[in-house]
Order: structure tokens, then sequence, then C-alpha cells
């Protein structure tokens, strides 16, 4: 019998976890466990005097037979998990890239598109003509999907393609306007964003020209709300509103308790957050998250419930899954946009060098591309304990360093390891 190469170990307190990078497997060591653990795994001496810690980890697979082949049966599970994606799920359409928002944190500052192009009603039919019956839902985005330059194309969707189920993703200020046409549509949730209550929103979320924005967002939630239509209130934290935002979201609950299953929230650090400030946030947010019910937890968080599946597990939600890719983003979304051009990642819709392809007026795929990319074409990876529990990492930082994206991205994963997993195991 032999121990598995592909064991992560995170010390917590007294005691260490260990991590199956095979199966997904956790156990948890006490100290004296821990010691004949680790001689156990010396190749030079097969001893352990804890039969019933050596029964254990057969039975969670990390003692194997001698001719048990690990790589083989590490790529069998890549191989599987990437033969069960049965093609795009979901898409989304960019239906400009204009918005009448000024947010200092936007990261979709950097595209430099004629924002006044709006993706024209034969683009839509070239969209809906690729995805086939396949892809029943879709998500509106931009710039901003709700402005008054694109209510014709919202309306032609409702007409010619009302069968299908639409998110939307708005900043919420033209959100009223929209009502009339929202309730003759399959609408599964409207996402908006409110970075806290009014005195703090409106230092973010202004217009071009500086002005207040949050009272004319609340005015289209509540008509939402009244129509029975799903609102997703988003909020972008630092540490500077993130208390605010907590208490505004119990405010929200309480004055709308009569439409709480109308209701849900995605908090999440502003993504240029990083290093200690991130760190703390993080913390902070995953907290919040412990301490609802299980059943009330993607409801007061459904962005973070979406991270990578061992942070779940160990909150006690969902099943722990291999990854053989990271997200969504790898063949099983797909974005367009009103230029003719085909994304799979949100955060780099305009930026042409995270594209994966073209529909208009042709279509067209690149062979290479975050689309395509799983674990089985780095090499790395193959090499790696964690790989099953990050597929690979995101590749839209090493596509913006201009590094090959067939390399791994490992920040988040260590992240995880070496902060996150043992905060999570000690304090929650």
């Amino acid at each position: 019998m032999k121990i598995i190469k592909n064991v992560i170990e995170i010390p917590v307190q007294e005691n260490t976890i260990l991590l199956n990078g095979n199966t997904g497997t956790v156990v948890q060591l006490n100290k004296e466990e821990y010691v004949a653990f680790k001689k156990y795994q010396d190749e030079t001496a097969k001893i352990c005097n804890n039969d019933c810690l050596i029964e254990e980890l057969i039975k969670l697979g990390f003692v194997v037979a001698n001719e048990y082949d690990e790589e083989a049966t590490r790529y069998n599970i890549i191989e599987k998990s990437s033969d069960s994606l049965s093609g795009p799920k979901t898409a989304v359409i960019v239906l400009t890239y204009a918005c009448n928002f000024g947010c200092p944190y936007c990261y979709e500052n950097d595209v430099k598109n004629c924002a006044s192009e709006i993706i024209s009603f034969s683009q839509i039919d070239s969209i809906m003509e690729l995805c086939g019956e396949e892809v029943k839902h879709f998500t509106l985005f931009g710039g901003e999907p709700l402005l008054p330059i694109t209510r014709d194309v919202i309306t032609y969707l409702s007409k010619k393609y009302g069968n299908k189920e639409y998110a939307i993703v708005t900043n919420g200020y033209y959100l009223a306007e929209y009502i009339d046409i929202l309730k003759k549509m399959k609408i599964s949730y409207v996402q908006v964003t409110l970075d806290g209550d009014e005195s703090i929103h409106n230092k973010t979320r202004i217009l071009k020209n500086g002005g207040p924005t949050f009272a004319k967002i609340f005015e289209g939630i509540e008509a939402c709300l009244h129509n029975e239509i799903t609102v997703k209130i988003r909020m972008n934290v630092n540490l500077l509103n993130i208390d605010n935002c907590y208490a505004f979201r119990e405010r929200i609950i309480q004055k709308y308790s009569d439409y709480k299953s109308k209701l849900i929230f995605e908090i999440s650090p502003i993504f240029q957050t990083g290093g200690c400030e991130y760190n703390e946030l993080v913390k902070t947010i995953y907290s919040d998250i412990k301490s609802a019910a299980n059943g009330e937890r993607s409801r007061v968080n459904y962005h973070m419930l979406t991270d990578l599946p061992i942070v779940n597990y160990l909150l006690g939600d969902g099943k722990l899954r291999p990854l053989s890719r990271y997200c969504l983003a790898h063949g099983e979304k797909l974005i367009f946009d009103p230029f003719g051009d085909i994304y799979s990642c949100i955060l780099g819709v305009g930026d042409k060098r995270t594209a994966i392809g073209s529909y208009y007026p042709e279509y067209h795929m690149f062979e290479k591309s975050i689309f395509t990319r799983n674990l089985n074409q780095i090499n790395e990876c193959m090499e790696c304990a964690k790989a099953l529990f990050c597929g690979g990492g995101c590749p839209l930082e090493l596509i913006k360093q201009g590094k090959d994206i067939y390399s791994p991205n490992c920040t988040k994963m260590n992240f995880t390891k070496e902060v996150l997993l043992p905060y999570l195991l000690e304090n929650l």
C-alpha cells in the first residue's frame, strides 16, 4: 500500500486537514494521527501503529494499492468531467457598450469600442440561430442594456424570441421605464447594483455628469417587486462601505418582507481590490454567509457561493466536484457583442485579446481560446495536487499580461489554500 502523491496539507491550530487531490475527499487529523501519517508517507518506513487511521485513509482514497496508477486516474477524471460538458448552456447579449453612468471602478472603462454602436436585429437573429433550441436562457448586458436607445432591440427580443428566458444586468436607472416590456417577457431576474444606502451609493454609482442615481434606481426595483419580477441586488464593497451595505441589506429585507422570495443579494469586493484589503473583505463576506441559515445562504450572497467548490463544501453547501475547467467561461457560456465578436468571460468583453471568435457577418471560432482551455492542456496542472480543486485558475489575467493561456494561474488557489481555507476551518 502507498499514500497518493496528490495530497494537500492545511494546518489548522493543533490539527491538519488533508485534501485528496484526486477525489476531493477531506479528512482532519489530530497531532498524533498526523505524525503517524507522515511516518507512513515516508518511502523508507511503511510503519503505522494506528490501524483505524489507515483504514479511514484507504476508504477516502489517500492510501491505495501499490499498482494504483495515479496519473491515469487523474487523467480519466479530467476527461470524464470534460466529456460531461454538452456545449453552451447559457448566452449573454451585449446590446451596446454605451452607458449613462460614470462609476470610478468600472472594468469596462478601457473598452475603446464606439460606445454608440447598438446590436442590430440581424445580429440578434444570427445569435439565436447559432444558439439554437439548446440555449434557452439569455442574459442582457452592456455597457448598459436598458437605455432609451436600446428599447427597440429589447422590444424585438420580446416579440420574436419571447419563448426564451432572460436575465438582465442593469444599472437600474431606466428600469421603471422598461417595466411594461419586462412584464411580457420571461424574466428569471433583474440584477441591479446598490453600493449601500443613498448617502454611500451616490458617491460611486453616479451619472456621467456626476448626478445622483439612488432614488431613480429604487423606483425601478420597487416596480419590479410589485410586478413579481425577481431582483438580485449586487453590492460592490470595500472596507469603507461593507458595514453600511450589510445594514442596508437588512433594512431592504425587512421593508420588503412580503417580497422576500423575489429578493437575492450578491455581495463581492470591488473588482480591482487586492492585497490585505481583499483578504479582510473575503473573510468578512464568508463569515456573513456562514452565519446565515443553510437555506438562506444563496439568497444573502449568491455570487460568493458560485466560487471554488472546495470553499462551498467546507461551508456545508453543495457537493465537492472535480474541476477540469475553471468556470463557465470554458465551454458553457457564449457572449455576443454589437461588433460581431464572441467572448466567454464577462470581465473580458470589449477586449479583443480575450475574444474566442466572431459570429457576424460570418461565424468563426478560434482554435485556441478561453473557451477551449482545460487541465489536460496545461502541463504544470497535470503535475499539481491542487489542479482538480481550481481547474487551472482564471486565464483572463494571463491574456492581459501577454502570457500563454495554456499555463496555470495559481493566484486564487494559493490564496484559498493559504488564507481562506485555514480561516474557514479555524473560525467558522
